[in-house]
C-alpha cells in the first residue's frame, strides 16, 4: 500500500511539474491561439540541429488591432502573466508600449515580447514574437541568433534582446502589413474584425 501511495505521489509531482511551464504564460497564449484563428499574420521559424531534433522556434504575430480590442487583451494578459515570469521589462511613451517577459524552466527557455505602436487617430498596430529554446536539445551553436539579430541565447542561460533591432523590425512588420492591407481584401477584412 505505502508503495502505490509513492508511485501515485510521484505521478502527480510529475504532472504537476510537466504542467507549470505551459500554465505559466497560459493568459498570452490563449489570445495568441484566437488571433491565430482569426487568421492573423504568423510568421514562424523553426531551428533544428543535425539530428532533426527541435531546438528553437520563433513565431512573430503582426495585425492592426481594431479599436484596440486586441492590442488591450494581449496587455491585460502580459500583466496576468508576468506574475509567473523569471523576469520582465516594460516601457510606455507616447502611448507605445514594449512588454517582455522571460520564462524559465530547468531545460526551457521562453520569450514573449509584446509591442503596441498607438497612431494618433489610428488603429494601433501590435507585434508580438515568442521565442522558446529547448536546451535538452543540442543546438548547432552556442549563440543563436533569431529574425535579423533581435534575440539571443548566450551561454546556454541567458537571452538578449537587441533593442535597436526589434525597433527596426516592427518597423519594417507594420510597413509590411499596411502594404498587404491595402493590397488584399482579405487582409481589410481581417484588420476590421481583429
Amino acid at each position: 500500500m505505502e508503495k502505490k501511495k509513492s508511485c501515485l505521489l510521484v505521478a502527480l509531482l510529475f504532472a504537476v511539474f510537466n504542467v507549470i511551464p505551459t500554465m505559466a504564460q497560459q493568459h498570452i497564449d490563449k489570445v495568441l491561439d484566437e488571433l491565430e484563428q482569426k487568421g492573423v499574420d504568423v510568421t514562424t521559424v523553426v531551428k533544428r540541429n543535425d539530428k532533426k531534433q527541435i531546438y528553437s522556434q520563433v513565431k512573430n504575430f503582426s495585425f492592426i488591432s481594431k479599436d484596440g480590442k486586441f492590442a488591450r487583451e494581449l496587455e491585460d494578459a502580459f500583466n496576468k502573466d508576468a506574475e509567473n515570469a523569471s523576469s520582465e521589462s516594460k516601457s510606455k511613451s507616447n502611448g507605445n508600449i514594449t512588454y517582455t517577459l522571460i520564462f524559465k524552466s530547468e531545460k526551457k527557455r521562453g520569450v514573449y515580447v509584446l509591442s503596441i505602436a498607438q497612431k494618433e487617430g489610428k488603429d494601433p498596430v501590435v507585434n508580438v514574437s515568442v521565442t522558446f529554446r529547448d536546451n535538452s536539445v543540442e543546438g548547432s551553436t552556442n549563440n543563436l541568433w533569431f529574425d535579423g539579430d533581435i534575440f539571443g541565447i548566450m551561454d546556454g542561460d541567458k537571452f538578449q534582446i537587441q533593442m535597436d533591432s526589434l525597433k527596426e523590425n516592427i518597423e519594417r512588420w507594420k510597413d509590411s502589413y499596411i502594404k498587404k492591407k491595402d493590397n488584399s481584401s482579405k487582409s481589410k477584412k481581417l484588420s476590421m474584425e481583429i
